[in-house]
């Protein structure tokens, strides 16, 4: 009955064992909205990545709203845009198939700002749009740091928080030392190719 029962113990460590050697399963990636801020001549352009984490189509996507409270928290209008007026002008930018909308409230100054999916336009499970896009006449913190909302096909919202990417590219300089660079890089190659030609025919 001993050896029995060790045995039985010795087997049940051996398939502990073997149980925790074994990496728990990664959760699939959920939905997020990524940002990128270019500023060129003083304007700030954000551009946003929407990636479906879900099961279902996302056929509105929203920025500046508060997940909590549901107050909006984007605290400049986009380049042009009059209150007046819920369709924005060109300074809104959005996906192939989608048609954006500036939500205000006569309560705050604050804004939203939606993109609303037209027929067979959704994201699809699994899938990454671009596109969504707007300008503004100088940068504001609130339009890469803000929450986020997407609603499915079947009106179920998901939320979460901007996830800032920041571009590779450098930004150019306003007083011409890059310019200097290149014109320097290239001087510098000239005469290089000069000296390499006038050695090569010398010989």
């Amino acid at each position: 009955m001993m050896n029995s029962t060790m045995i039985l113990v010795a087997g049940c460590a051996g398939v502990a064992l073997r149980l925790a050697s074994v990496p728990p399963a990664q959760p699939p990636a959920g939905t997020h909205v990524t940002v990128n801020e270019e500023i060129l001549a003083g304007r700030a352009t954000y551009q946003y990545s929407v990636a479906n984490g879900g099961d279902r189509p996302i056929t509105i996507v929203t920025i500046g709203v508060d997940a909590l409270s549901g107050d909006f928290v984007l605290t400049a209008a986009p380049s042009g845009w009059e209150p007046d007026r819920a369709v924005p002008g060109p300074n809104v930018g959005a996906p192939a198939g989608w048609t954006s909308t500036v939500i205000a409230t006569e309560d705050s100054n604050n804004i939203a700002i939606a993109w609303r999916a037209g027929s067979r336009a959704a994201i699809a499970p699994g899938h990454t749009l671009r596109g969504f896009r707007v300008t503004l006449p100088r940068p504001t913190a609130s339009y890469k740091a803000s929450d986020w909302e997407t609603t499915d096909d079947l009106a179920g919202a998901t939320r979460g928080k901007l996830q800032e990417v920041r571009s590779a590219r450098p930004r150019a300089s306003n007083d011409g030392s890059d310019r200097r660079q290149v014109v320097d890089a290239v001087a510098k190659g000239t005469l290089a190719f000069v000296f390499a030609f006038a050695g090569g025919s010398g010989k």
